[in-house]
């Protein structure tokens, strides 16, 4: 019952927080939302198709989130691009676009069995570009000289703060996950829901930024 009020919750998170991207689009100050909507639109077929097979095979079709891994880096990498001044991290982050793909596909040219077992090689390694480039951006709009609101009014600094806290707080839960196991067999499901509730943090801080940013930029009437 617990697990099945979680899915729903999860679920709910999800589509309010394509809602209220959809809705306060054109007042949120960030370039190409569309990629942001494309992430989350996503994020809910893969959990919708992986959901409606596991019901109906009992097993998860791994292979689907395999496959959306590098979709989202993608949507993730233009979403950063977009939004970046420097050029060297322009740069930098469209070309890591394809060097990910590439690295997936002769991870899994040797490692094809991979594909359709719980295996998380894909999750690390984007975990770990997008944390990069989300701390650069953080770092860039603090250094910004022309910067005119607070950054806490940014959304951008929403959305990059929101993915190192997911992606980094899930490498360690992993890490952590797997040290527990090796010390003691079986102790790491103690940590494994943890990622869920890193989940609910997430789509939870996005939902809170694109509300409240809109209104607390509207002017104010004198």
């Amino acid at each position: 019952m617990f697990m099945e009020l979680t899915k729903i919750f999860y679920y709910l998170l999800l589509f309010v927080s394509l809602a209220t991207v959809i809705f306060n689009r054109a007042r949120l100050p960030v370039r190409n939302m569309k990629f942001l909507t494309g992430i989350l639109a996503c994020s809910i077929i893969t959990e919708v198709v992986v959901d409606t097979m596991r019901s109906y095979t009992g097993e998860t079709c791994w292979i689907v989130f395999h496959m959306f891994q590098p979709i989202e880096y993608t949507l993730y990498a233009l979403l950063f691009y977009s939004n970046v001044k420097s050029r060297r991290l322009r740069t930098a982050v469209k070309v890591s676009i394809p060097i990910y793909i590439t690295v997936l596909l002769i991870y899994y040219a040797f490692n094809f069995n991979a594909l359709f077992v719980q295996k998380y090689f894909d999750f690390v390694l984007e975990s770990f570009l997008l944390s990069i480039w989300a701390a650069l951006i953080m770092l860039e709009l603090t250094s910004s000289d022309e910067l005119m609101d607070s950054i806490l009014l940014l959304p951008i600094f929403w959305i990059s703060f929101a993915v190192i806290l997911y992606y980094c707080g899930n490498i360690f839960i992993m890490g952590f996950r797997y040290y527990l196991d090796s010390e003691l067999p079986g102790a790491g499901k103690l940590v494994r829901s943890m990622g869920h509730y890193l989940n609910f943090v997430f789509y939870i801080l996005l939902i809170l930024a694109f509300i409240c940013l809109p209104v607390m930029r509207k002017p104010s009437l004198h």
